[in-house]
Formats: C-alpha cells, structure tokens, sequence
C-alpha cells in the first residue's frame, strides 16, 4: 500500500529519513481521514435520530449515559494522541540519531544572497576507501593541495525545470554518508531538500549539522525555505547523486585548472547514471577521458598518466 501511494503521489523518497518522514505522514493521515468520517457519520446519526421535526417528544439522556460517552470520547481521544506522539517521537529520535552517525564525507553548505556555496572537505580520506586508490588516479598531493569551492546560481539559460536548475549543482556519492555544514554568509536562509528530508536553516553565526546517506543513484532539487529579502524565490538547491567512480573522476577534474562550466557539460551525462560493474569501470573513464582530453592540457596531461 505505502509503494502504491508514493506511485500515486509522486513522491522519490531517496534516504532512511525521508521515507520514514513519509511513513509518518500517511499513517498521520489514515487516522485522520477514519476520525473524518467517524464524526461525519456521528453528525448525520444525530441529525436523524434527533431532529425535532419527525420527533414529537423529547429526548432525554440519562446522567449515568453522559458519565460513560465522556468516559469513551476522551478514553478513545487519550488513545489516538498516544499513538500519534509515539510515532512522531520516534522518527524524530531516528532524524537526530542519524546526526550522530560516522560520515565518509564531509560538505561546506554556506547561504548567500541569493545563492548557495558548496565546498568539500577531507576528500583524500574517502578517496582511500576505493581497492584502486593506489593508481595514478589518485594523486595525494592534487587532492591534498585543491580545495573545492565553487557557486550555484540559478540557471536561466534552460527552459524545463524553470526556476530549479543551477549552473553548477552539487555533486555526491551514493551510497555514503555525507555530513553537510550548514552556514549563512548575510541572512537567514534554509536549505530545503524534500528528497532527502532536510531542512535545515542556516543561520549567521552559527553552525547546524545535518548527516544524510542517498541510496539511490539520480538528481533531486530543493529551495530556499526562509524568506531571505529580494530574489529568495530564485536561488534553487540541484544535487546530483552519482556513482561512487563517477564521483571520484568528478572530483579529479574539479582540481585541474579547467573551466568550471566544461567539467559539468561535458561530465555530468547520463554515462554517470548508470552504475558500472568493476571490469567497466575502466572503460567508462576512457570514454570521459576522450570527451575531455579536448578542453585544456591539463586535463590532456593528466588522462595520459592515468591509461
């Protein structure tokens, strides 16, 4: 029932979180919409039974009748806020005790107005967890040396998805947990991702945690959810979730001094979707290779070492 009703409303729950924030919801929702038609039928019962008009005579309660209907009404009332609180409660102990998990990755989320920045930290470590981190692929002293930062605007320039895309999205593993540092540089504002089931504010000054694993390989998007002055509409939030290769290959050419925008035009393709079993990974980075070995020596240099 609960795949039917996620098909029914479209819904991509793609973390632990998010689903159980799901779960959540229509459990809440069941008993509501039972509590609706029990007070409908209620109503309508007395209506019927208790109108004056077919009813010559008046109807009297006796007092020992109205003693066990409150007994009954606030007995079943106790029940169901019990229940609902026991389910609140322990998705929300499940949310925060996530916060507390081991990361592999961690991520700079830093509000401005009206865009967000994204930086990476720590990245070498999680690097070494891949059997192929003794290759040439992995160069300790690029990675140590290159830190990641860069902007994401919206982008105006594509028609589908208006008001949703950004120049440059962020781009994560999947599968791993990631814990992201959420900050503000002027404002209040709030990172908003629904898919992940994240909503965190971010505030000048201080610093909110919030720890997230994807278990599912795609994109997602969210918004700034706190008035944040003019443009608040228009500084959307783009992921990427992409394979664990994939991700590493990303990140290389994120510290090599090509242009910010060829890496993601050329990148970011459908080729990244697609989960590679261990013999394809080789050839899957070959094929990026070929496509990028054009955009700047660098680059060239580099694809060179690694085949």
């Amino acid at each position: 029932i609960l795949e039917l009703l996620i098909y029914v409303f479209n819904t991509n729950p793609m973390t632990v979180r998010a689903y159980g924030m799901l779960i959540l919801f229509f459990q809440v929702n069941f008993i509501i919409i039972i509590i609706f038609f029990f007070v409908c039928f209620l109503i309508s019962a007395i209506i019927e039974n208790y109108n004056v008009t077919f009813k010559s005579y008046k109807q009297n309660y006796l007092e020992s009748h109205e003693s066990i209907l409150d007994l009954i009404f606030v007995a079943c009332s106790s029940a169901i806020v019990t229940y609902i609180c026991s389910l609140s409660l322990a998705q929300l102990y499940s949310a925060d005790s996530i916060n507390s998990f081991t990361y592999d990755l961690c991520i700079d989320v830093t509000g401005h107005q009206w865009y967000w920045g994204y930086g990476y930290r720590d990245s070498f470590n999680y690097f070494l967890k891949f059997h192929y981190a003794n290759t040439a692929l992995l160069d300790k002293n690029l990675v140590a040396n290159h830190s990641i930062y860069f902007e994401s605007n919206l982008n105006l320039t594509i028609d589908f998805n208006r008001l949703l895309l950004c120049d440059h999205m962020l781009v994560v593993p999947v599968d791993t947990w990631i814990c992201a540092v959420i900050g503000s540089n002027d404002v209040i504002h709030s990172w908003s991702v629904p898919n992940f089931g994240i909503k965190q504010d971010a505030i000048p000054g201080k610093i909110s945690v919030q720890v997230f694993r994807s278990e599912i390989v795609g994109q997602v998007f969210g918004q700034c959810s706190e008035l944040c002055g003019t443009n608040h509409a228009f500084m959307p939030i783009n992921i990427h979730i992409i394979t664990k290769e994939g991700f590493l290959i990303w990140y290389h050419l994120m510290t090599i001094s090509c242009d910010l925008d060829d890496v993601y035009q050329h990148f970011l393709t459908e080729v990244i979707y697609v989960k590679p079993e261990e013999d394809k990974t080789v050839s899957i980075i070959n094929i990026i290779c070929e496509q990028l070995s054009k955009l700047c020596p660098e680059y060239h240099n580099w694809s060179k070492n690694y085949k």
